[in-house]
């Protein structure tokens, strides 16, 4: 899979506007409106975070109303990750478009295993790093009279306990 500079600068663009993570929800006209690019171009860019896990879709109307899926950092003593250098790899199918199904979920302790059920579920070879996003990595599958879909590994912090996700 290929990514072109445009949809790289998409992403980061994104992201940055949305940083730092304060669990607000954020209307796609709103991206639209801050970022000055076309909607369709936004809707896209949106769909495909949502897909790599980088955003959620927290309610859909006339606008989608998107947020950043990373933790929010905690103002009090809190201890959210066990260890900042502790992760697993998240392995999965979605389709293309970041609101359909997804299938073929599992968690890795190490990144082979996963690329390898990965390939063993979709028969792709390799799987392309995504450029503005940290630690994804994904192929583009499917065929003629199916929808597209990704096939995503990416990296995910392990908590050892809950804290607000949105303090105050």
């Amino acid at each position: 899979m290929r990514f072109t500079e445009e949809q790289a600068e998409r992403y980061q663009s994104i992201i940055d506007l949305l940083s730092p993570p304060d669990g607000t929800p954020t209307s796609t006209a709103k991206l639209v409106k801050e970022l000055e690019w076309e909607s369709d171009d936004v809707h896209e860019a949106v769909q495909d975070l949502i897909a790599f896990g980088e955003l959620e879709l927290v309610n859909a109307s006339q606008h989608g109303r998107v947020r950043l899926r990373q933790p929010v950092p905690s103002t009090n003593e809190q201890l959210t990750l066990a260890d900042s250098n502790r992760s697993i790899w998240h392995a999965y199918v979605t389709e293309q478009d970041g609101l359909g199904r997804t299938r073929a979920r599992r968690l890795f302790d190490n990144r082979e295993a996963a690329e390898e059920h990965l390939k063993q579920i979709t028969n792709i070879e390799t799987l392309t790093a995504i450029p503005g996003v940290t630690n994804v990595w994904c192929a583009t599958i499917g065929s003629q009279g199916y929808n597209p879909e990704y096939a995503i590994l990416r990296s995910e912090p392990v908590f050892e306990q809950a804290d607000n996700p949105y303090p105050k």
